[in-house]
């Protein structure tokens, strides 16, 4: 994948290349958890998760009905598979 970016000329080169390859880095990390994502009926929520299920009832209007949750190893394991 190709990264490129713009920066004023007037920034000093050790500024921009620090700050862009910080965002870089954290962009791979951030896809590492994206891929492994799953959806989880009754998920761990802290308070500062904020209104997660709120926003999940909201959501299901545009699920069609058959979507259902894995929940055990198991069905993880088979849900791979497919």
């Amino acid at each position: 994948m190709d990264f490129r970016w713009f920066a004023d000329r007037r920034l000093p080169r050790v500024l921009v290349w620090y700050v862009v390859g910080n965002w870089i880095s954290q962009w791979a990390r951030d896809i590492e958890i994206w891929e492994n994502k799953i959806y989880r009926e009754h998920p761990r929520l802290c308070r500062d998760d904020g209104p997660v299920l709120r926003l999940r009832q909201w959501y299901r209007q545009f699920l069609p009905e058959s979507a259902t949750a894995v929940e055990t190893p198991e069905e993880l394991r088979r849900a791979d598979v497919k």
